[in-house]
């Protein structure tokens, strides 16, 4: 898969106030929390909040499936979500 996708989601994770070092004990902390599925839609996620259309389309996913596994992650406390 090339550059490891659990790195990918620590350099996007790093983006934001807080920040830890990409070190191999925090990437495994990643790897035990999020399936690949998940690391890779959150190593894509830009900063702040979206709506689910333009954020699917922004990232080039289609709205079904990235709702699925977005949903998936805030059922485990990984992501926040709101419905309108």
């Amino acid at each position: 898969m090339g550059e490891d996708v659990y790195y990918r989601l620590g350099e996007r994770l790093n983006e934001n106030q807080v920040k830890l070092p990409l070190v191999d004990q925090f990437l495994e902390i990643l790897r035990e929390y999020y399936t690949e599925e998940q690391a890779a839609v959150g190593a894509e996620f830009p900063l702040g909040s979206h709506k689910m259309g333009p954020l699917a389309k922004s990232m080039d996913r289609d709205e079904t499936a990235l709702l699925g596994v977005l949903e998936s992650m805030a059922d485990e406390g990984l992501v926040f979500t709101l419905r309108h």
